[in-house]
């Protein structure tokens, strides 16, 4: 998992901005979970934030919970291990000079508009109701 080596997330993030860049500044955004296997901790988070914003992404999608690869299939990865809305609201309050977007477990408007609500204690720029969105 590339979490794991974000000096290479970094690398590649480079490599779309410098491919891309045809006279103007194109947006790079990086997904990515709050980690991954045993790679979960506070401190490894901001590290690998803080290393791939050095590359010019200003905007990240942050799947609110780890994925516990090789233990879990994919879809076990999409509902079992915890949210953690909390992380994601401390991690724009963290960095208030990026943008980050909320993505796990919603499942509605009404849920996005919730968590959106609580933008004065955490200003998240987006909510995202992936999968939910089509199996309505």
């Amino acid at each position: 998992c590339l979490m794991k080596e974000p000096e290479v997330v970094k690398d590649m993030a480079q490599a779309c901005r410098a491919s891309c860049t045809h006279g103007r500044i194109v947006p790079v955004t990086v997904k990515h979970r709050l980690g991954v296997d045993d790679h979960d901790s506070w401190e490894e988070l901001t590290a690998f934030v803080q290393t791939v914003a050095a590359a010019g992404v200003s905007h990240f999608v942050v799947h609110a919970r780890k994925a516990l690869l090789g233990v879990l299939s994919p879809e076990g990865n999409r509902t079992i291990p915890t949210l953690r809305y909390d992380w994601v609201f401390v991690l724009a309050r963290t960095f208030p000079h990026l943008s980050f977007e909320l993505n796990g477990g919603v499942l509605n408007l009404r849920e996005a508009g919730e968590l959106l609500a609580r933008a004065p204690e955490a200003p998240l720029t987006g909510v995202m109701i992936g999968r939910a969105a089509y199996k309505t």
